[in-house]
């Protein structure tokens, strides 16, 4: 029968423990920063409404060489509704409805 025999490899590379322990240092501390930002936003308390300037700087319209629109510039409006706020359903559909057309 053939023997087993266990041959133990030594790489050359030598690591200090002083070089360990300055990478797990630095690990350690971007570690607390990203949670002490993740502390600070989570405590945070976020506006309920948005205010949006209105922009003065209005792009023009997009005209071809013989003078037909391609693309024409509007303003919109966005609108939203927190369900949790609804009271009436059918009612907030309606006035919805009135609003948009």
């Amino acid at each position: 029968m053939s023997e087993f025999k266990f041959v133990e490899k030594k790489s050359n590379l030598k690591i200090s423990f002083e070089r360990i322990a300055f990478i797990f240092f630095i690990f350690f501390i971007i570690s607390l920063l990203f949670s002490a930002k993740i502390l600070f936003l989570s405590y945070n308390d976020l506006p309920e409404q948005k205010i949006i300037n209105k922009k003065e700087n209005f792009r023009s319209s997009i005209i071809d060489r013989e003078g037909d629109i391609l693309a024409k510039s509007v303003r919109i409006t966005n609108l939203g509704i927190d369900p949790k706020l609804v009271v009436d359903k059918k009612k907030t559909i309606i006035i919805f409805k009135i609003i948009i057309s």
